[in-house]
């Protein structure tokens, strides 16, 4: 499903255990990317509200510590429900899943 003003790109590394089938099976001669996160979901919302979008496991993602500390008050409205992300406005967001 396209949203207007919303770009979502997801990066999933090959020691991914997500709860459901590995999608990252078909590489699987690539070697495992990062130590930290075995999965990156990055929202780029354009729009001048909030949108949310769904991203299947999304119940195991999280804020990138990184924006989770910032001081940027339009971070705190970031929301995981779910399977169901929530971005606000004109605004960045990185989502991880620790391995």
């Amino acid at each position: 499903k396209q949203i207007p003003g919303l770009i979502v790109m997801e990066v999933v590394d090959k020691g991914w255990s997500g709860e459901h089938s590995d999608p990252a099976s078909r590489f699987a001669p690539l070697q495992q990317l990062c130590d930290s996160f075995c999965r990156v979901v990055v929202a780029f919302n354009a729009r001048t509200s909030p949108v949310g979008f769904e991203v299947e496991g999304s119940g195991q993602l999280q804020l990138h510590h990184l924006q989770a500390g910032s001081c940027d008050d339009a971070l705190k409205d970031v929301e995981i429900d779910g399977d169901q992300l929530k971005v606000p406005a004109l605004t960045a967001v990185v989502f991880v899943e620790n391995r």
